[in-house]
Order: structure tokens, then sequence, then C-alpha cells
């Protein structure tokens, strides 16, 4: 697990004070991995999220965690999720797919990892 922790990096606090407007899947294609033998969210309920979604849907034999049990076939998914992405979003920094339209606006923000997991704050 540290290599998800590792890859995923931190969250940005702010993110979740800003008011989000429009989802980004409900006018963007959306890819979903199910994870059959998932024990903390129930199987059927991911084909639910997915179906709203209307995601490209792949089931995979794993548990919650697919990307460690299953990393070949998740990276397949990855790959064929971005082959279909239009040119027009990809080419360019400023398109619809830059870091700041994507709510990443913390890599700007941010000079260093925090020393603790951001986005809880006491009570």
């Amino acid at each position: 697990m540290d290599l998800i922790a590792t890859t995923q990096g931190a969250v940005w606090g702010a993110n979740f004070e800003e008011k989000v407007t429009v989802a980004a899947w409900s006018g963007k294609p959306s890819w979903y991995i199910v994870a059959n033998n998932d024990r903390v969210i129930h199987p059927d309920a991911q084909r639910t999220l997915a179906k709203k979604l209307k995601a490209n849907t792949t089931t995979l034999s794993t548990g919650y965690v697919p990307m460690v049990s299953r990393p070949s076939q998740v990276a397949d998914v990855i790959a064929e999720a971005a082959s279909m992405a239009p040119q027009s979003l990809t080419a360019t920094s400023n398109g619809p797919t830059s870091a700041s339209s994507c709510g990443f606006n913390w890599v700007k923000k941010r000079t260093q990892w925090p020393s603790r997991p951001v986005g809880r704050r006491p009570i």
C-alpha cells in the first residue's frame, strides 16, 4: 500500500471548500473498473455508479485495490482511455485537460508536500 500512498500524492484541502458547478463526468467519457470480489464497496454498487457515469466498464476478479492485484489489466484500461481521448483535449496545456481545469490547482499553489495528510481538519 506504500506504492499507492506515494504515487497518489497529497490532497489539497481547498479542493473540499471549492463549489463544484458541473460534474466532469457529465460531459466527458469515463472509465470504471468494477472490482468483482470487493468486500468494501459492493460490486453491484460499483456497477450502479458506472452506469450512472455512462462509463466504459471493465470487471476484474479482484478485491478493493485492483491496481495492486492486477496492475497490467488496470494499465490496459488506462491505456484504452488515453487512446480514446480526443487530440484536441490532449494537444495543449491550455485545453480542458490542463491541470487547473481538472481541479489540480494545488500543483501550482504548493511548493512542498505536507508533513501530514491534508483534507482532514480538527473540528
